[in-house]
């Protein structure tokens, strides 16, 4: 027996194989292929803003921009090319297009990625010169994530041309793949770090005294101030209100990234998203739609599927036959 003491070199098999479940599973694209579907038409029909609105930092000091990607891109386009009206809106024709062909799921890997980083440059772009926002950020980088991804290899064009070649299996509602998963995760895990963000700066610059009603009051006047909405002038009239939805808006915020990891909770915490943001467009303007659609990452569309084509097929022999068949061990496919 060797008296060399063995240190360990890898993980405990549980924790490697709950890793690998987390972000590799085995299962179909239709999750990413519905996301992609509800994502992109979504943007281009109701949260992208119009071409004009990219075109009012044209009248800004180019020397006072500041974002990371648009410095990125200055190293290789020249400012006095980019700082033009002509070159924004071709990106800004450029990411539509690709938006539509990403749609449409042709050509889908290279459209999301273009489309994604075409309007990326424009997001970075529209907020390089002092007020710095960040909704649009988020959703921007799922198409990126999306084309990183294979969403098109179920509901799109790509995958009813392929269906039709030698590779077949690999493509459709049907085909298993360990890499369907990890980009939705990856935007789950984002929404989290976002929202702990917002809630732990909370905590960290005001502490309790944040939700002593007081702090949301002030905030709502000032914003009832700018845009006037009703809801915003009678909710600082309800002390006690401010008070719960200060709390709220804490917790909420705090705490949403355990929705990505006990599903149990997910839907209260996805509801409880959805009022927040609802109630801080009502009384102060602040649009966080964007956010609220990504949401849709954490609908198991997959299991909806499966609980549908059994509703459909129940009824037949054939299906009968096939639901009592035993499942095979799930394995992960290339």
């Amino acid at each position: 027996m060797s008296d060399t003491p063995t240190t360990p070199t890898s993980p405990p098999a549980g924790w490697r194989d709950a890793w690998i479940r987390f972000w590799f599973p085995a299962t179909t694209a239709v999750p990413l292929a519905i996301c992609r579907l509800v994502l992109v038409p979504t943007w281009l029909l109701f949260l992208s803003v119009p071409p004009d609105d990219y075109m009012v930092p044209l009248t800004y000091d180019p020397g006072r921009i500041d974002q990371a990607i648009i410095l990125a891109v200055l190293a290789v386009v020249p400012v006095d090319l980019f700082h033009t009206e002509e070159f924004l809106r071709g990106v800004w024709l450029t990411a539509n297009v690709a938006g539509v062909l990403a749609t449409i799921g042709l050509f889908t890997r290279t459209s999301l990625l273009v489309m994604g980083t075409g309007f990326l440059i424009l997001i970075g772009h529209l907020w390089s010169y002092g007020e710095l926002h960040h909704t649009e950020s988020l959703y921007c980088i799922a198409f990126v994530l999306l084309g990183l991804s294979p969403s098109g290899r179920c509901y799109s064009m790509d995958s009813w041309l392929r269906r039709r070649s030698r590779r077949a299996r690999a493509w459709g509602p049907e085909a298993r793949s360990d890499t369907a998963t990890w980009a939705l995760r990856l935007i789950q895990c984002l929404l989290g770090i976002a929202y702990f963000s917002a809630g732990s700066s909370k905590l960290l610059d005001g502490g309790l005294y944040w939700m002593n009603g007081e702090t949301l009051q002030t905030i709502v006047l000032t914003d009832y101030v700018r845009f006037g909405m009703p809801a915003g002038l009678w909710l600082i009239q309800n002390f006690w209100l401010c008070v719960a939805g200060a709390a709220m808006t804490v917790v909420v915020e705090t705490f949403f990234f355990v929705a990505v990891f006990v599903r149990g909770i997910r839907r209260y915490m996805l509801a409880a998203g959805v009022v927040l943001h609802m109630g801080i467009y009502l009384t102060m303007a602040a649009p966080f739609f964007t956010w609220m659609v990504l949401y849709v990452v954490f609908v198991d569309f997959e299991a909806l599927r499966r609980r549908a084509k059994q509703a459909g097929w129940a009824s037949t022999p054939a299906a009968e036959a096939l639901l009592r068949r035993p499942r095979r061990a799930r394995g992960f496919t290339s």
